[in-house]
């Protein structure tokens, strides 16, 4: 996750024989490099009025010694080491140097500065015949503290039953500030997977539980995971909390919505066919987040409102309801249509009378028994 490096700089001018040295070593290892370099820096360009604490003892986060140039400042963390060297054309003697305004000390060999802030270095070498150099300073700050991280969504995290839910479409935001020496990198990781560089803000497209860490570090090594976040609580209210790692639900799935007639349509030429009397239901169901709200519209008419009672038609002729289901973390159903026709015109009765009609008929003479033959005579 981290880079493992050794970072040596340098920093201060060589006067004549004279030159300190800022070594990034690593305390544990031992290992490490010096060198000189000719640059004066001084402590003007980065704000740097939050370093005013020196004297104070703090502990880097850093795991190994690191320092960064910007240009104008000097940063070290409280692992990097100080190395004073001296030479003469005859004898060298000794180094004589004092930090901030501590009494002066003979140099007997590397040291740190454990307390953050910005600090001063004066020092000055001796010969054998007492020749006393001028004395030189350097300036230095000391940075101990690893960024501060936030991490914000777009939109609001929803908590059910204590369990944090989202959408795949809320956009995630890293952001850290760092007083001193300034954010060197945001790192991410997704479900313990290894960490990623974050450069700019991103989707979480995983389904279902998702565990999210963040880690920053600073231009001289400091790191933390933590990082701050505003949550839900269960009484509707939120808080910013700190936390080195959240389990957020991603919820990927869309509600489903239903339409529904209390009684049974009548099939006409492939048309629903109903009567004023009928009424109709909205529901809707959702396995994850759950239904946050239902919204529907009839015939059109103007912008969908939430859904609260039954549905009636009072009017004779083509009818339809749309409607749509969101969920608690902002998914849509698709919005779904019933279409009826409602016949609300009754039947028209009538009555007329019927007369029986004269018609000819047979006389005796023409109707002969069924079974008897004609007899002639």
């Amino acid at each position: 996750m981290y880079r493992k490096f050794l970072t040596i700089l340098t920093a201060i001018a060589i006067t004549g024989l004279f030159s300190i040295s800022v070594i990034a070593q690593d305390e544990d290892t031992g290992t490490g490099l010096e060198g000189d370099n000719t640059d004066v820096v001084n402590e003007e360009g980065r704000d740097v009025n939050d370093a005013d604490n020196a004297g104070v003892a703090t502990e880097t986060s850093a795991e190994m010694a690191k320092t960064f140039f910007d240009g104008v400042n000097t940063y070290v963390n409280s692992k990097v080491k100080f190395k004073l060297n001296t030479s003469d054309n005859f004898l060298a003697d000794k180094i004589m140097y004092k930090i901030d305004d501590s009494s002066e000390n003979e140099y007997t060999g590397e040291f740190t500065i454990q307390e953050e802030g910005k600090h001063v270095v004066k020092y000055h070498g001796i010969d054998k015949v007492g020749n006393l150099e001028d004395e030189k300073v350097f300036h230095t700050i000391v940075d101990n503290t690893a960024p501060v991280t936030n991490v914000a969504f777009s939109k609001d995290l929803v908590i059910i039953n204590d369990k944090l839910y989202t959408s795949d479409s809320n956009i995630l935001n890293v952001a850290a500030s760092d007083a001193l020496s300034g954010v060197y990198m945001i790192n991410y990781s997704i479900n313990d997977e290894t960490f990623a560089e974050y450069v700019t803000s991103f989707k979480i497209t995983t389904s279902g539980d998702t565990k999210l860490k963040v880690a920053a570090e600073d231009n001289v090594a400091n790191t933390s995971q933590n990082f701050k976040i505003r949550l839900p609580k269960g009484d509707g209210t939120f808080e910013t909390v700190e936390k080195n790692e959240v389990m957020i639900y991603v919820d990927k799935v869309n509600p489903t919505v239903a339409i529904s007639a209390d009684k049974d349509f009548l099939i006409r030429k492939s048309k629903k066919v109903a009567s004023k009397e009928y009424k109709y239901t909205v529901s809707a169901e959702d396995n994850e987040s759950g239904v946050k709200m239902i919204y529907y519209r009839v015939d059109g008419r103007g912008e969908f409102m939430p859904y609260e009672s039954e549905i009636v038609f009072n009017t004779n002729g083509n009818h339809f309801i749309e409607a749509i289901a969101e969920d608690a973390v902002g998914n849509k159903s698709d919005a779904l249509i019933l279409s009826v026709y409602v016949d609300i015109i009754p039947p028209v009765s009538g009555l007329e009378t019927i007369e029986d009609t004269e018609t000819d008929t047979e006389t005796d003479a023409d109707v002969q028994p069924a079974d008897e033959p004609v007899v002639e005579e």
